[in-house]
């Protein structure tokens, strides 16, 4: 006990301060001091206090080293209102045992501070009820080199209404605060300051809340506050946040006009040396809302990064349709690595935003970002994107991904402004770029002037790779539409990848005649040197219209080195009405070890000029084109031509001016019609190639009529005109004797059409040839170059092919046919009249009746035998 002198002299300077105060009226709270100068444990011993009285309403209590205390236990054992609560011990750790009542803070100071002004302050109350009123301050480490930790045990309830201020760990300071064993309210309303958990320079915050403790960060939509997590401010030091939830309800509403709404592991610097670490774990909650009103929202930025993952049960809204956000998963600059995650387990999220980007390296001489969007669990929402640029994995070294999930409706962009980057270098260094946008099911309306998916800008450095997937969205429209020049490169530049996968969309790719689209689908034009440029764009579902002015699909205009894959597969879709237009020359595995690929449904094509594969040059491999038509009406200009080194295919119609013809035609599953007013073939098929003309699977060829003069004259189908030695394959030349003016009409038909008639064997070319328009003759001398690669498919020696005839009842063989294996050739003199023509090497073997019979009778006796036995 202390002496009864110094107890006199206190009362006496007690008395005097109180009738000063009553004199000069209300000011701060008087701050009273913990001692342990009475029985060390109870709060109700004023003894206990500097100035020995029990504080009281209007007081502001602390807890230091007086008395070269470090640790003491505090037995609150009464309820109590005091005006704040201040821990500034240097070590060891205060105990306040609530003692089953309640610590309330009245309307004065209300400041509730561990280790503000000292370092190594600590704080663990239990069995009771904190009451902190509204507008008080929550300070947990605060100010540079302060440590502070504050935990509350089992039977803890914090009611806390309103707080102005949420600090722990910040400008510098270390502060922990574990609330997972508590009950009750937090609640931070907005005070024109932010939400700290780790921020500035060299912070370190942690946040743990429980399941039974409802947070409100933010009160209210008309109320919202910032939230910074692992938000490094400065120049220097390292910085890190942390905040979990485990469970039970949460709710943020955050705003911030000037400043980030939301920043988990941002670091301002850049490059550092600084760095900034921030999580969110929101994953265990079960209801609730996150919600986000306009400015920036930075996850994982600069030298940074910042994780947050949000719970099924808490309804996300990142902006509003009146105010969008800035929205940035690991954005990095000044040559820092940033990495960024959002993830979302399930429930709803909706976003408005002006930008977007996941995964986006500013810095073109280093650095790195890795950026991830997961919506995958979400099964409803809203994303909205009110223009400027969507970048997944864009720029030198950068890495992003962005999955939606399903059940959501998408808005992207407005017409003629937004650009979708996913993959995409900007013609900078590095090592590797790498972009990933996926949507389930749902609905999606974008628009689009650029949309680059796996593009490399760069010359000598860097690979990019992007992946698209809309596939299973299930109605909508994507517009590609710019005033200028719209822009669709999946796979484009070198080594670069793209997937562009479209679904149940309507599609319109270019607006019209006056509002073209580049589309490079697999293309190196920029002739830059690397391994491989590959592209794949599909469509299943929906409809598609194409306004184009370049069209390629597998181009290189690398002559040393590249090589091109191109895959365009509108198969699965419907055209327009106004089908695809392009008002230049297309382009389908052109150059240097290219290979295109492009199957098109039923509708309208045009173009100006058409080049499908071209041939070898030197000593380069040539590139390998592939045009499927299933339907489709592909139209080139009346002064354009149509030139194939590859393969045109399928179903429908192709009609040029001009057809030059070096590879490899065929009709499958339809009758296809080439029709145009002049054929050559440039480059001679020798006689182990494969260059010719093809009908297969239920097909049927047709090429244009060929008119005959009259007198003794000779013609040839699918073959240039002046070519007296027919070398594509299954082309027919006739030599007629005594012709009168008319047209002769082939038409090459598969084995298996409904016109071919059967009764052969190992059919390898089967043609229609009729006489029409007048076209009579004397004898006709036939030529048909057969197909040495479907005889040996078929496993068919040369030696054995013989030439049909069908004289309306049954096919005959003509007798006198020459064979000529070094040509190729088969050939007949003297016809007298066309039918149905073919190559066989024998007539199918119909059995006698009486063959038949015998053959029952013997197996009959033989399964007899069989019993018996």
């Amino acid at each position: 006990m202390k002496q009864s002198h110094h107890r006199s002299v206190l009362v006496a300077t007690l008395l005097v301060v109180a009738w000063c105060l009553h004199v000069a009226g209300p000011s701060a709270s008087a701050q009273v001091v913990w001692d342990a100068g009475g029985d060390g444990v109870n709060w109700s011993d004023g003894v206990n206090w500097v100035g020995d009285s029990t504080p009281g309403g209007g007081s502001s209590v602390q807890f230091d080293n007086t008395g070269g205390l470090g640790t003491t236990n505090i037995v609150n054992d009464a309820p109590r209102t005091i005006s704040g609560l201040n821990i500034r011990n240097t070590s060891g750790q205060h105990t306040i045992n609530l003692n089953g009542s309640t610590l309330s803070f009245d309307t004065n100071n209300r400041q509730f501070r561990v280790a503000d002004s000292v370092s190594g302050s600590s704080l663990h109350m239990y069995n009771g009820t904190f009451n902190l009123l509204t507008n008080a301050w929550f300070l947990v480490g605060y100010k540079a080199g302060r440590v502070g930790t504050l935990t509350f045990g089992s039977g803890t309830t914090l009611l806390s209404h309103q707080m102005d201020y949420f600090l722990v760990g910040e400008d510098g300071g270390q502060g922990y605060v574990d609330l997972s064993s508590a009950s009750g309210t937090l609640s931070v309303r907005n005070t024109g300051y932010r939400i700290e958990i780790g921020g500035g320079t060299s912070a370190s915050g942690t946040v743990l809340l429980g399941s039974v403790i409802d947070t409100y960060f933010g009160t209210s939509a008309s109320d919202r506050t910032a939230l910074y997590v692992g938000a490094n401010y400065n120049s220097s030091g390292n910085t890190t946040g942390t905040l979990i939830k485990t469970g039970g309800h949460f709710e943020a509403y955050m705003q911030d006009s000037s400043g980030y709404s939301l920043s988990v592991g941002n670091n301002n610097s850049g490059s550092g040396p600084s760095t900034a670490t921030g999580l969110i774990d929101l994953t265990g909650t079960t209801s609730g809302t996150f919600s986000i009103s306009g400015s920036n929202v930075r996850i994982g930025r600069g030298n940074g990064t910042g994780t947050v993952h949000l719970g099924s049960g808490v309804t996300a809204s990142f902006g509003v349709p009146a105010n969008p956000i800035d929205f940035r998963i690991a954005e990095a600059f000044s040559g820092g690595s940033s990495a960024g995650t959002l993830t979302k387990s399930g429930g709803e999220f909706n976003a408005y935003f002006g930008t977007l980007y996941v995964g986006y390296n500013h810095d073109g001489g280093g650095g790195s970002a890795s950026g991830v969007l997961n919506l995958t669990g979400t099964t409803s929402g809203v994303l909205s994107n009110s223009g400027s640029d969507l970048r997944i994995g864009a720029q030198r070294d950068a890495t992003g991904t962005v999955h939606l999930g399903n059940g959501k409706t998408v808005l992207l962009g407005k017409p003629g402004f937004t650009s979708l980057f996913v993959g995409k270098t900007f013609g900078t260094g590095g090592t590797a770029s790498a972009g990933t946008f996926t949507m389930g099911s749902g609905t999606m309306d974008a628009y689009f002037a650029q949309m680059h998916v796996g593009h490399n800008g760069n010359s000598s450095a860097n690979s990019a790779t992007g992946y698209v997937d809309l596939s299973g969205v299930t109605s909508g429209t994507i517009t590609n539409d710019h005033n200028l020049i719209g822009e669709v490169w999946v796979g484009y530049g070198r080594n670069a990848t793209g997937t562009l996968l479209l679904g149940a969309t309507a599609d319109q790719i270019g607006a019209s005649s006056s509002s073209r689209t580049r589309i490079r689908v697999g293309d190196n034009t920029d002739n830059h040197s690397g391994t491989l440029s590959a592209g794949t764009l599909t469509k299943s579902g929906g409809s598609f219209e194409g306004w184009f002015n370049e069209w390629h699909v597998g181009y290189n205009g690398n002559t040393s080195g590249n090589s091109v894959n191109g895959t365009m597969d509108l198969s699965g879709t419907t055209f327009t009405a106004n089908g695809i237009n392009s008002s230049d020359t297309l382009y389908f595995g052109v150059g240097r070890d290219a290979t295109g690929l492009v199957r098109l449904p039923s509708g309208n094509v045009t173009a100006p000029n058409m080049i499908v594969g071209d041939s070898d040059t030197g000593t380069e491999a040539g590139g390998s084109g592939t045009l499927d038509l299933r339907g489709t009406t592909f139209t080139v200009s009346n002064t354009g031509s149509i030139n194939t080194s590859g393969n045109l295919m399928g179903r429908g119609t192709l009609t040029a001016a001009t057809f030059i013809m070096n590879g490899r035609t065929t009709a499958t599953n339809g009758t296809l019609t080439v029709s145009y007013s002049t054929f050559n073939n440039t480059v001679e098929n020798p006689t182990s190639g494969g260059n010719g003309w093809r009908a297969i699977s239920g097909g049927r060829l047709d090429l244009p009529l060929v008119a005959v003069s009259a007198g003794n004259v000779s013609r040839n189908w699918g073959e240039s005109s002046g070519d007296t030695t027919i070398d594509l394959v299954n082309s027919v030349r006739a030599s007629f004797t005594g012709a009168t003016a008319g047209d002769w009409q082939v038409s090459l038909l598969a084995p298996d059409h409904a016109l071919a008639q059967p009764g052969l064997q190992n059919v390898i070319g089967l043609w229609d040839i009729n006489a029409i328009n007048g076209l009579t003759f004397s004898s006709v001398d036939l030529t048909f170059r057969y197909d040495l690669e479907l005889a040996t498919t078929l496993g068919v020696s040369e030696s054995n092919l013989k030439l049909f005839r069908y004289d309306g009842s049954q096919w005959q063989l003509m007798t006198g046919f020459v064979l000529n294996t070094t040509d190729k050739h088969i050939s007949y003199a003297g016809a007298t009249g066309f039918s149905q023509w073919a190559i066989a090497t024998d007539l199918e073997v119909i059995p006698e009746p009486s063959t038949v019979f015998l053959l029952l009778v013997g197996g009959a006796i033989a399964y007899r035998k069989l019993r018996r036995a």
